[in-house]
């Protein structure tokens, strides 16, 4: 996942990015809770969850802001944005898994988005 490898490249830490092969996951995917990626090993822990990974990563490096009101608006960008991200692939990409008279529909849904949040 893009945030997390910026964030750690950022923070400078060294890490090992693992990717698997369509045809490689199912020997693995016993091994992540929810059996999905994106996942994280720590210290032999293996975190699951791209937000909660996120979290964890901002707050172990020092990225998160401190005080709850701060932390709620870092939080509700972060949100927002990947809300706006997962209405515009499904409403504009190739392979999204919609007809075309939802994709019709998903794409209204995304410009009242971008509307609302400009």
């Amino acid at each position: 996942d893009v945030y997390k490898r910026q964030l750690l490249f950022h923070a400078g830490v060294k890490f090992e990015d693992v990717r698997f092969k369509p045809e490689e996951w199912p020997k693995y995917k016993d091994k992540f809770d929810l059996k999905q990626v994106p996942a994280l090993e720590v210290d032999g822990k293996i975190l699951t969850q791209s937000y909660a990974i996120l979290e964890y990563l901002g707050a172990k490096f020092g990225y998160l802001p401190k005080g709850y009101d701060k932390l709620y608006k870092a939080m509700f960008i972060m949100n927002t944005a990947e809300d706006i991200f997962m209405k515009a692939y499904m409403a504009v990409m190739p392979n999204s898994p919609l007809d075309a008279k939802s994709k019709e529909e998903a794409q209204k849904k995304l410009l009242d988005c971008l509307l609302y949040t400009s």
